[in-house]
């Protein structure tokens, strides 16, 4: 596997998985499973930060087609596999919390953005050191 086909993957995956994040809260309130004072900050929390991932992820998308078809033979980008699944694990565990709220009730509001909070305090900085090293030289 080649660096670009591993770094598009991973960016696919974070755009999608962001993407879905934020349907699945509009969806939510669409629904009234979601109060407007519980839809609002929880898109303020998601909504800068997938600008942020989105920036990288276009960045580095709008370099690979500038660079064309002559770019010389890239290497694979080391433990891809592991990127992917930990990202996939964040993104997992923040609509865990979201539908735990939102459709089962099993937690309260405060807690459910509490440990969101938490979470994306946590994975941010894993995240940020993943996007710098994967999208950060293009």
């Amino acid at each position: 596997m080649k660096e670009k086909s591993d770094r598009y993957r991973i960016a696919i995956t974070i755009i999608i998985c962001h993407l879905l994040l934020i349907g699945t809260l509009v969806a939510l309130f669409i629904a009234d499973a979601l109060l407007l004072e519980e839809f609002t900050p929880l898109l303020t929390l998601l909504a800068p930060v997938t600008a942020i991932y989105a920036g990288s992820v276009f960045r580095y998308l709008s370099g690979s087609i500038r660079a064309g078809v002559d770019a010389p033979e890239e290497v694979p980008l080391p433990h891809a596999t592991l990127i992917r699944k930990l990202v996939l694990a964040h993104f997992a565990a923040m609509m865990f919390l979201i539908l735990a709220k939102a459709v089962f009730n099993w937690i309260e509001f405060s807690t459910m953005t509490i440990l969101m909070t938490l979470l994306e305090t946590s994975f941010g900085v894993y995240m940020g050191m993943v996007m710098s090293a994967v999208f950060g030289d293009t």
